[in-house]
């Protein structure tokens, strides 16, 4: 019963702040927080919802991930900022490797 109490927003944000979580001190521009935030939400579903008490930790550990890989391609691409694209494809290359039911790619069911 409790897990009811979960909603879309409510674990979008816990999402993103373990994706600051894990890249640290560093900027990001509004676009790519905005296309993070669009991402996410789009493998957030009805069964992810109900089932987060159990899942929470692992998909929020996939986040953690997410944001080291931003940081970690930052540093390597010489820029100051996070972009929208390095924010992408950074996320999509993290969501490909760990292909649970939870952390797919936008669209494929995940």
């Amino acid at each position: 019963m409790a897990d009811a109490l979960y909603t879309e927003d409510g674990v979008l944000a816990q999402m993103l702040i373990a994706i600051g979580q894990g890249m640290g001190p560093i900027r990001v521009s509004h676009d790519a927080a905005i296309r993070l935030s669009v991402i996410n939400r789009g493998t957030i579903c009805d069964d992810m919802l109900s089932s987060w008490g159990d899942l929470g930790t692992h998909v929020l550990e996939k986040s953690r991930a997410i944001g080291r890989k931003i940081a970690s391609d930052l540093g390597s691409s010489g820029e100051t900022v996070v972009s929208p694209e390095l924010a992408e494809r950074s996320c999509y290359e993290v969501m490909g490797r760990t292909r649970s039911k939870w952390c797919g790619r936008e669209g494929d069911g995940g």
